[in-house]
């Protein structure tokens, strides 16, 4: 296929005889690059050109685009110079009016389809109220048989199981069809609320794209319209699964996104990128640079402040500039996308590739796409803070292996299919380390208990009183593999010269303690074994003075 021979004229062609014939084009939005607060949207049209002028026109689009963000593109078996693009604002009573025919009639297709659900279960309340009279009557006939030997209790009990299994299947079968109208009832309700948004904003404005071209050579055209949309964006999110027996997390990358740009986006090819996108039409200047001494009176007065470009545009983003904000570009055919998210990239702005064509509809609500499945090897570590709670916490530390940048974002925590809890993962660079709080796992127990607790006084007059605590935390592996166990607890520290603490248990040189009297154990325990950490500290303070903190 030839490529079309794309070249932008500076001027207008207005002279009489030159008067071009519109033809509105039936376009799609057929990829989407969203960036974290905006997005870069691409339509698409195919058409038949004759030699010749013509105005091709992007008709009834969001008024939400960034008029100097817009960028055409083509391909085709045509040979087409593109003369002039520009934007317009319009007011389409009809665009409107075919928008609400459309959701009414959606509407009465799913009021249709809840009727049928309707007449279902009065089918099924009928049947029921049937078996439950025959129930009801049931025993005194059954009695009466029975009696007169015309029915044997086998053929009595037989009956019973008869209705009791059919009544069994209405209940059934009533649940399922309450349930399907549940959900029916929920569509219909996000419908309504959409019509009643649709009817009340009958004078929106849209916007269209007019294209001038001259077609040099019939033939074939896929014509692209590409810009910048604001109320879209995407945020990351993570399922972490944790198999505690192999040491291997499966952690699913996810992107969140939200659009709210007044079109829906059906089968599109997504690209998520963290890039921050400027539109610039003209060179930006730099204002003067000023250094001074700060001086309190000049609070008030007007800074001069230097001019900071933002950040670079996403790779997507790169085209070739033209005068007035419009560029024209030749794009290749398609690439075929790969089973898992392409990455370009890296910390500055990091781009995925979705694999496969995604809804994201108009509605500001937020759309799970999987970006990536990334298998892990973890390294479990156990936390155990038992003056707080007598639980072990669990702690994988994993190197990411994989070629994509885990950005910050929220993570669902999964032990197999079992929900435990939530955590967070921080930025993430491919070969860095990250560690990523699993929750408790209760295989390890934890016991915490106080073992003696006395107060003892020396002297009448000034004299001496000392508390002796002393405690001991308990820690039993009930798992089938050893682990390493950080055990965490503390003793008091004097603010004061005349309140003395001395640690009596455990030994100071078989554990770390810091500047906050904070002691950590590290022990490794085999399946099944138990291990008796002692912890005993004396504090001594003036008789008869009231301590603060003192347990």
């Amino acid at each position: 296929m030839r490529k079309i021979f794309i070249v932008l004229f500076a001027m207008l062609m207005t002279t009489a005889g030159m008067a071009a014939e519109i033809i509105t084009l039936d376009s799609r939005v057929t990829s989407a690059t969203v960036f974290t607060s905006r997005a870069m949207v691409q339509r698409e049209a195919h058409i038949n050109l004759t030699a010749g002028r013509a105005q091709l026109c992007f008709s009834n689009l969001t008024p939400d685009f960034l008029d100097e963000s817009v960028r055409i593109s083509g391909q085709g078996t045509a040979e087409v110079k593109i003369l002039d693009v520009k934007v317009e604002t319009e007011y389409t009573a009809d665009v409107q009016n075919q928008k609400i025919n459309r959701l009414l009639a959606m509407h009465d297709s799913l009021q249709w389809e809840n009727q049928a659900f309707v007449d279902q279960l009065a089918v099924l309340k009928t049947k029921k109220e049937f078996l439950e009279s025959l129930k009801a009557e049931a025993p005194k006939e059954s009695n009466q048989g029975i009696l007169s030997g015309k029915l044997s209790i086998q053929e009595w009990q037989t009956m019973l199981g008869f209705l009791e299994k059919n009544l069994g299947d209405i209940f059934k079968e009533q649940r399922k069809v309450q349930s399907k109208q549940g959900l029916l009832a929920n569509e219909i309700n996000a419908l309504e609320r959409k019509l009643e948004e649709t009817k009340t904003s009958s004078n929106r404005k849209y916007k269209k794209i007019l294209v001038t071209v001259e077609t040099l050579k019939s033939g074939r055209l896929t014509l692209q319209a590409t810009y910048n949309v604001n109320n879209a964006g995407w945020y990351p999110m993570y399922d972490a699964r944790v198999n505690s027996n192999d040491k291997s997390m499966q952690l699913t990358y996810y992107g969140m996104i939200r659009q709210n740009t007044g079109e829906d986006w059906k089968n599109v090819n997504l690209v998520l990128s963290t890039a921050n996108p400027a539109v610039f039409t003209e060179i930006p200047e730099m204002s003067p640079w000023f250094l001074d001494i700060y001086r309190e009176s000049r609070r008030n007065e007007s800074k001069s402040m230097r001019f900071e470009a933002q950040a670079a545009p996403a790779p997507a983003m790169e085209q070739d500039s033209f005068g007035g904000g419009q560029a024209v570009t030749v794009v290749s055919e398609k690439q075929v996308l790969l089973d898992e998210a392409r990455v370009i990239g890296g910390e500055i702005g990091a781009v995925f590739e979705i694999p496969t064509s995604n809804d994201i509809p108009g509605d500001n609500i937020d759309h799970k796409v999987t970006i990536a499945v990334l298998p892990f090897t973890s390294r479990f570590e156990y936390t155990v803070v038992s003056k707080q709670v007598n639980k072990a916490f669990l702690t994988g530390k994993v190197i990411n292996t994989s070629d994509y940048p885990l950005l910050p974002g929220e993570v669902n925590v999964f032990f197999v299919n079992d929900f435990v809890n939530k955590s967070t993962i921080y930025f993430v660079a491919p070969t860095d380390t990250f560690r990523l709080a699993l929750g408790v796992d209760d295989a390890i127990k934890v016991e915490r208990k106080l073992v003696n607790r006395f107060r003892e006084s020396k002297g009448l007059l000034g004299g001496k009183a000392k508390v002796t605590s002393e405690y001991e935390i308990i820690i039993t592996n009930n798992k089938r593999s050893a682990e390493t166990i950080t055990v965490q607890d503390q003793y008091p520290i004097s603010r004061n010269e005349k309140i003395k603490v001395e640690l009596l248990a455990p030994d100071e040189k078989a554990v770390t303690i810091d500047l906050y009297n904070r002691i950590k154990w590290i022990v490794i325990l085999q399946p099944g074994g138990k291990v008796t950490l002692p912890l005993k500290y004396q504090v001594e303070y003036p008789d008869g003075e009231n301590i603060i903190g003192l347990e």
